[in-house]
C-alpha cells in the first residue's frame, strides 16, 4: 500500500485505463438526457398551453386537427445541454423565490404536502417548502399557463402596487444580458398573454380587484456575474446579475392568438359539421409546415 503524506491509497491503474473511462462528463451525458412525451390536444386534455402559442406564429388549424385526430405532438427528446439549460433556469427561478418568500402569493409544497398562502403572509416559515408555480385556466377558451411568480400585494419591492404583480424569471446567457435594452419581444407578448389570461381567471373568480394587472414584470437574470451598474442599491454594490423590466400591458400584442382560441373553440364544440380555419402556410414544403404534427392531414382536399 502506498501513501501520500501520510494517507494510505489504493493502487491508481494505469494511465491510458483513466483515459478511455468515461469520467463525470460521459457519465452526465449518459444519463442526463431524456425524452418527453409530446403534448396531447384531445377530448380529455382540452388546454393548449400558453407557451405554446407564442413560440411561432399560432395556427388555429393545427389545433383544431389534432383535437379532431387525437393526434399529439411528437415526442421532444431533451438533450444534455438543453437540459442543463432548462434546469439552470428552474434553479434560477427557485432561488428568487427563495428570497422573495415573504413577499409571495400562492402556494408551497413539501413531501406531497401543499400550503397555500392566500395574501403572502402565512407563507411556511420551516425550510424544504418550495413555491410553485401559480396555474391558471380560462373559464371558456382552451388555455392554461403557469405565472412563474406573483408577488403579493404591497410588496415591499413594489410597495406602492395595491394588489398581486405578476413577475417572469429569465435566465439568459451573459453576452445576451450584457447588451440587453428592453425585454425580448417574445416574453413580452407571452407575458400579455399571461395578464390577459389572468384577468379572465380573476373576473370568473369575482376578485378581479384584488389583482394589478395593467404592467408585469420581467427579471433577467445573467448565467455569469452581470454587468457593472447604478450603485444606487441599498448596499451599494456596482455589479448585479439581474436586469429587471416593468412592461405595460398591451392587449394589441395578443390579439390574434386570442382570436385564434376563439376559432379553434368554436371549431372544436361545433365538431363534424364545422369548416377548418384556414391554414396559415403555402405548401408543404415551408418549414413552419414541415415541423406540424399534422402536416399530413393538413393539406388534404376533405377532412
Amino acid at each position: 500500500m502506498k501513501t501520500i503524506k501520510g494517507h494510505a491509497v489504493g493502487k491508481l491503474p494505469p494511465k491510458k485505463e483513466m483515459v478511455k473511462s468515461p469520467g463525470i462528463g460521459g457519465f452526465l451525458h449518459a444519463n442526463m438526457s431524456e425524452s418527453q412525451d409530446g403534448r396531447v390536444f384531445n377530448a380529455d386534455h382540452p388546454m393548449i398551453h400558453a407557451s405554446d402559442t407564442t413560440k411561432h406564429e399560432f395556427c388555429p388549424r393545427e389545433w383544431y386537427l389534432r383535437y379532431k385526430y387525437d393526434q399529439q405532438s411528437p415526442p421532444f427528446h431533451i438533450h444534455t445541454s438543453m437540459k442543463w439549460t432548462f434546469d439552470f433556469g428552474w434553479w434560477g427561478q427557485d432561488y428568487i423565490s427563495k428570497y422573495l418568500h415573504e413577499q409571495l402569493w400562492g402556494s408551497f409544497s413539501k413531501d406531497n404536502m401543499k400550503a397555500h398562502c392566500s395574501f403572502g403572509t402565512d407563507y411556511p416559515a420551516e425550510k424544504g417548502w418550495v413555491y410553485e408555480e401559480p396555474r391558471f385556466v380560462h373559464p371558456s377558451l382552451p388555455l392554461s399557463g403557469g405565472v412563474d411568480i406573483v408577488l403579493k400585494g404591497n410588496s415591499q419591492p413594489y410597495p406602492n402596487i395595491d394588489g398581486r404583480l405578476l413577475v417572469e424569471v429569465k435566465t439568459i446567457k451573459a453576452d445576451t444580458f450584457k447588451t440587453l435594452k428592453v425585454p425580448l419581444q417574445e416574453h413580452v407578448q407571452r407575458t400579455n398573454l399571461y395578464l390577459d389570461l389572468v384577468r379572465h381567471w380573476a373576473a370568473a373568480k369575482d376578485n378581479l380587484d384584488e389583482w394589478h394587472l395593467e404592467h408585469a414584470v420581467i427579471i433577467y437574470a445573467c448565467k455569469g456575474f452581470g454587468n457593472k451598474s447604478n450603485p444606487s442599491r441599498a448596499n451599494g454594490e456596482t455589479f448585479s446579475p439581474f436586469k429587471e423590466f416593468v412592461i405595460k400591458y398591451d392587449p394589441s400584442l395578443t390579439q390574434a392568438i386570442w382570436d385564434g382560441l376563439r376559432e379553434v373553440q368554436d371549431t372544436v364544440v361545433a365538431g363534424s359539421t364545422s369548416v377548418p380555419p384556414k391554414r396559415i402556410c403555402g405548401s408543404k414544403a415551408q418549414a413552419r409546415a414541415q415541423a406540424c404534427c399534422v402536416n399530413g392531414v393538413c393539406f388534404k382536399q376533405s377532412l
